[in-house]
């Protein structure tokens, strides 16, 4: 979900930074610079963003990896511990000298288990680290998200500025135009 909207973003931000650069493009105004500036800092942040979804998508896998490891290995646990279970049941009526055997069987046992619980709790630690990491990176995609959106805002004001200034311009202009215009019937009347 996330990545749909991170998607949708960097589109939207795709399409306005080309509008805005066909705009730049088309004049210079005292404003270029600070709009150069502007989208190289959001080329910038897109590429962060990329990198940290990346990030959370190879954390997210690890996680599903190492839940999947812990499954098995707390299945294993129980599947142990019912086998335990049984070989005890069978050493209350086995004979004295199948007691030695079984309990030997049950040592071995008993010594899997150890195994399969180490297993566990390194895999839980595993999964901690995996999840704490993938919190830290979720929170640096959203810190990434918030600096591209005051990024937009403020290539959004330039722009506004820009339409701006180039409205009073065409305001000039016309006046300029129009005192031209004045001037030239001033000097025809008088030739």
């Amino acid at each position: 979900m996330k990545h749909k909207k991170i998607l949708v973003v960097l589109v939207l931000f795709l399409a306005a930074f080309i509008g805005g650069r066909a705009l730049a493009d088309n004049s210079q105004w005292r404003g270029a610079p600070n709009m150069a500036h502007i989208r190289s800092i959001i080329d910038q942040l897109g590429s962060k963003l990329t990198v940290q979804s990346y990030t959370i998508s190879t954390l997210t896998r690890q996680s599903a990896d190492y839940q999947s490891q812990l499954a098995v290995s707390q299945q294993s646990v129980v599947t142990l511990q019912g086998r335990v279970r049984d070989l005890s049941q069978q050493l209350n009526q086995a004979e004295i000298n199948k007691k030695l055997a079984i309990q030997q069987t049950i040592n071995d046992m008993n010594h899997k288990i150890d195994v399969a619980n180490n297993q566990v709790t390194l895999a839980q630690k595993s999964l901690s680290n995996v999840q704490g990491q993938l919190k830290i990176a979720n929170e640096k995609a959203n810190d990434l998200q918030l600096q591209l959106a005051k990024a937009q805002q403020q290539y959004n004001d330039e722009k506004g500025q820009n339409a701006d200034l180039t409205k009073q311009l065409d305001n000039a202009m016309q006046s300029v135009n129009a005192l031209d215009q004045h001037a030239q019937e001033v000097l025809n009347q008088h030739q």
